[in-house]
């Protein structure tokens, strides 16, 4: 890193709390637009009555009230900084936005699409982003599924991707799975399952670059594109070692996957792109990353 970065991280340790209030309250101020646009974009179930029945889909509907209730009574507790549940829930789907956004609008992961999932899958099967490969003619699922945060708390959800690993017997007990997916490219319609989850984490200055990248090719060249496909390309990277030793029947899934992620990360140049960027406004995030991921870790012993 050269010195001026170097200077430039250690004020912003100093800055840092008063620089979260100041952006989360900017952001924050059009939370319930955000809101409202991913409400548009994310499948409804309410659609999908002839395939689970109109009493299937009001229960799951019902499951989601019962959450958000739950969620009201704690949403006032500061979790980080100055935060508030609530700031930390609708600054993630600020995140989730602008991700999807990327995808979709900057195509920041060449020849892929992102689907937002409904708030049942998003709440009980933990997957925020269904990706598709939209490259041509050859539509297809990626079989990958993304949870995107902006909570710095991501081993609940390294947690829930071990034990799916761990329990993996390709029968009953599969991978990821989101019941609400409808796609006119393949046409597939219903559920989705065995899919490999990752994590995106952004951290709040690397979100605030985000917000404001507002042109489409602004948004294809910024270096979040890179950042974030490399955090996925990472996870997948642990994922397959962990599987590979201790649950092999895991594995197809997750090294087609990788392999697909690989191959972009290849032909966007990310992994130089970052390092020539000297980015280091995600670096809290991928701190947290590098951190869960550590429940991963194989000893010799274990092998």
């Amino acid at each position: 890193m050269s010195p001026e970065n170097q200077a430039i991280r250690n004020l912003d340790r100093r800055t840092r709390p008063e620089e979260i209030k100041e952006v989360a309250a900017t952001l924050l101020k059009n939370a319930e637009k955000v809101r409202e646009r991913l409400d548009e974009i994310a499948f409804d179930p309410q659609k999908f009555e002839d395939l689970y029945t109109e009493a299937g889909v009001e229960n799951d509907l019902r499951y989601v009230e019962n959450m958000n209730r739950l969620f009201d009574q704690t949403s006032r507790h500061e979790v980080i900084e100055g935060l508030t549940e609530r700031d930390v829930k609708e600054l993630s789907e600020r995140v989730e936005y602008e991700v999807i956004r990327g995808i979709n609008v900057g195509q920041w992961f060449e020849g892929v699409g992102a689907y937002k999932t409904s708030e049942f899958d998003d709440i009980a099967n933990g997957v925020d982003v269904v990706l598709e490969i939209q490259e041509g003619k050859n539509f297809g699922q990626l079989g990958l599924g993304v949870d995107i945060t902006f909570s710095h708390n991501v081993e609940k959800k390294f947690k829930r991707i071990k034990d799916e690993i761990d329990n993996y017997d390709g029968d009953k007990n599969r991978l990821a799975r989101v019941k609400y997916f409808d796609s006119p490219n393949t046409g597939t319609r219903g559920e989705l399952n065995n899919l490999v989850r990752a994590v995106i984490a952004v951290d709040l200055p690397m979100l605030k670059d985000m917000t404001g990248t507002k042109d489409p090719q602004s948004l294809h060249t910024h270096i979040s594109r890179h950042i974030t496909l490399l955090e996925i390309q990472h996870q997948l990277d642990v994922f397959l070692r962990y599987a590979e030793q201790k649950n092999p029947a895991a594995t197809k899934p997750i090294q087609r996957a990788a392999d697909f992620i690989h191959d972009l990360v290849e032909r966007l140049d990310s992994e130089v792109r970052l390092q020539q960027s000297e980015y280091t406004k995600n670096r809290r995030a991928d701190d947290a990353l590098v951190k869960g991921l550590g429940m991963f870790a194989i000893n010799d012993g274990d092998e």
